[in-house]
């Protein structure tokens, strides 16, 4: 058995608390998603196609990655409960079980990315169509942060 997974998985026991908070914030954060592409496509016009693509698709990026996430709590609260007190061939199990969920977790969270990025993607499009308004909405809060950074950073000095 690898030296390293028997510190990992007692590392994980050790944070669980704030490893299931974090999960949990991550979860809301999907959730919110969801709508976030209901304002875009009502801020974007419903008669375009635009915008019923990019609400479906932070709808899809959504729903998998709750799911992606779902999946990360139930293998993380497996490694905490099942990982204490295992000899090196039990360690050793769950090291290879713990491989194949890894291997969906990954798959899940790829997933979500191409909804969100084909939402993010057709946003932009659907924007750069949008009225004036938005877009210079857009330009100016960019602007506007992008003026906060270099004023924090002091890259605009000198």
């Amino acid at each position: 058995m690898d030296p390293g997974a028997t510190a990992h998985y007692a590392y994980v026991r050790g944070v669980w608390p704030e490893l299931y908070a974090a999960f949990v914030v991550v979860l809301v954060a999907f959730l919110a998603l969801t709508p976030l592409g209901l304002a875009l496509r009502d801020r974007l016009g419903r008669a375009g196609q635009g915008s019923e693509l990019v609400s479906a698709a932070f709808l899809a990026a959504a729903i998998v990655g709750m799911l992606a996430t779902l999946v990360q709590i139930g293998s993380a609260q497996a490694i905490t409960l099942e990982s204490a007190g295992l000899d090196s061939a039990g360690l050793k199990t769950l090291a290879s079980n713990d491989a194949i969920w890894t291997g969906v977790e990954d798959w899940l969270q790829r997933g979500f990315i191409i909804p969100a990025g084909l939402g993010t993607y057709w946003a932009g499009r659907a924007a750069s169509s949008a009225p004036a308004s938005i877009v210079v909405l857009g330009v100016k809060t960019r602007g506007r942060i992008y003026g906060q950074i270099v004023t924090a950073t002091g890259l605009g000095a000198g």
